[in-house]
């Protein structure tokens, strides 16, 4: 038996479900090892969600992996959730810049940073105003500047609600590291008027912010 003609000749709802087991960095190398299914691979149901979590700081090949997973599948991704253990740095802003110009499907989207630059908050912020199919924003652990008359580099809510764009976090997940040098009530989280999940340190509020 011709293994590679069977494969090729395998229908399309039946590669999408081998794809729907694989993890998004076979899933890149299936499509350079069988180019037959790169029409199946460039569809939304091949790619209903990417999720990236760095354990080590030391990480940039895997940014670089991730860079081209968007690069390449981007426009079809409708889940992508990003965890990152160190600052964004070139990887991280290049990896941004490209979900701003690709993921115009994405559905859901959770980001997960302690350290914010002033570029990476705008990335942030353009990426909520070009990605118009958001149904669910979480942002999680992030190291927070609090007044809005104050500026600094780990700042990301100040800018998301100076875009307007505040209203699409649904879910923000706040640390020990996102309260420091902060006293007293939260008030800016007044301005998130669809956040549906907050939780501070280990106490969850879903009710009444």
């Amino acid at each position: 038996m011709d293994f590679g003609a069977s494969v090729d000749s395998l229908p399309t709802v039946v590669i999408l479900q081998i794809l729907s087991y694989l993890h998004w960095r076979d899933k890149l190398s299936v499509g350079e090892v069988l180019p037959s299914w790169e029409n199946v691979l460039q569809c939304c149901s091949a790619w209903p969600s990417v999720h990236y979590r760095e354990l080590t700081p030391r990480c940039q090949k895997d940014r670089a992996l991730l860079l081209h997973c968007i690069v390449s599948y981007g426009a079809y991704i409708q889940t992508i959730s990003i965890t990152l253990r160190s600052a964004l740095g070139i990887a991280g802003s290049h990896i941004l810049k490209e979900m701003r110009s690709r993921c115009h499907n994405l559905v859901s989207l959770e980001f997960g940073s302690t350290i914010w630059d002033p570029f990476g908050g705008m990335l942030f912020c353009q990426i909520l105003g070009n990605c118009s199919k958001l149904q669910e924003v979480s942002l999680v652990r992030p190291s927070l500047v609090w007044g809005l008359g104050r500026e600094g580099k780990d700042s990301v809510l100040v800018p998301l609600i100076k875009a307007g764009h505040v209203h699409k976090i649904t879910k923000l997940f706040l640390c020990t590291e996102s309260l420091i040098d902060h006293e007293g009530p939260l008030d800016i989280l007044k301005n998130f008027t669809q956040l549906r999940t907050l939780r501070v340190r280990r106490e969850e509020l879903s009710e009444e912010v």
